[in-house]
């Protein structure tokens, strides 16, 4: 949550290394680091951070479901849908913070490491089978990475 006055960073800046993990800042470093504190926190503790290579493939699959324009001198469709979906997430960006947001967490894919949550039919289904929506994986729910999977 960005407190009164405060300045949330222009997205350019937030988002200048790609390929960087993107963690957000507890408190001051330098207090956080003098009480022997991490600088950083993930959005769900439970489970491994996200890989760059899993959000661009979730990201694609998302651009597959959108139609959108393809502005005149755009070299491809790919990247007009790419420049629609950054034009969406700038849009997001400068919206109001939201403090009830959180990420699925009831389970993580051991295949491709996506958040994933259990439907009322998965929850009173006989069998412990789950599927990955992103990667198509099945699994038993025992190899599902949950809370008790994340090392201290």
């Amino acid at each position: 949550n960005m407190g009164h006055g405060e300045k949330r960073p222009d997205l350019a800046e937030a988002t200048a290394d790609p390929d960087a993990v993107e963690l957000e800042e507890e408190r001051e470093p330098q207090a956080a680091a003098a009480a022997g504190e991490p600088l950083f926190r993930w959005a769900h503790p439970s489970f491994a951070l996200s890989t760059v290579s899993l959000r661009e493939q979730m990201l694609y699959q998302v651009i597959h479901r959108w139609n959108f324009v393809t502005p005149p001198g755009v070299c491809c469709v790919y990247h007009a849908g790419v420049q629609a979906m950054r034009e969406t997430t700038e849009k997001l960006w400068h919206t109001n913070c939201n403090s009830s947001f959180m990420p699925f967490g009831d389970w993580q894919c051991p295949g491709c490491g996506a958040l994933g949550y259990d439907v009322e039919s998965d929850a009173t289904s006989e069998s412990s089978t789950r599927w990955c929506p992103v990667c198509f994986n099945s699994f038993g729910s025992e190899a599902a990475r949950g809370p008790s999977a994340v090392p201290d």
